[in-house]
């Protein structure tokens, strides 16, 4: 789950957008195209992430905490973000995940 996880992050900031994709599941492709996907991330630099916790959810599901640092259009901006990863027809992929803007300490 966690080697998941880095993979996606990894092709996300080497602009490797369609292989970033690919890890996310069927039915979370449906709801977000990659178009809007690629948008998502048209305003990223560079990406910093590091695993903070992976917890176990049950058979072949788990749930990894990432710490993020994102510099977008020059500005550091951090994030704290939770995915699920799971096995779906015998591949792993992040079924959900969300990430949530932190506020910088000056």
């Amino acid at each position: 789950a966690e080697e998941k996880v880095m993979a996606f992050y990894n092709q996300v900031a080497e602009g490797q957008h369609s292989d970033a994709y690919i890890l996310l599941s069927p039915d979370w492709k449906r709801e977000l195209s990659f178009d809007d996907f690629v948008v998502g991330y048209s305003r990223t630099d560079s990406l910093r992430t590091e695993i903070i916790n992976v917890f176990e959810l049950g058979e072949d599901r788990f749930q990894v905490d990432v710490s993020m640092e994102a510099v977008e259009e020059g500005e550091p901006i951090d994030y704290l973000g939770i995915y699920t990863v799971e096995k779906v027809d015998g591949k792993w992929f992040l079924t959900s995940g969300s990430l949530k803007r932190q506020v910088r300490a000056l």
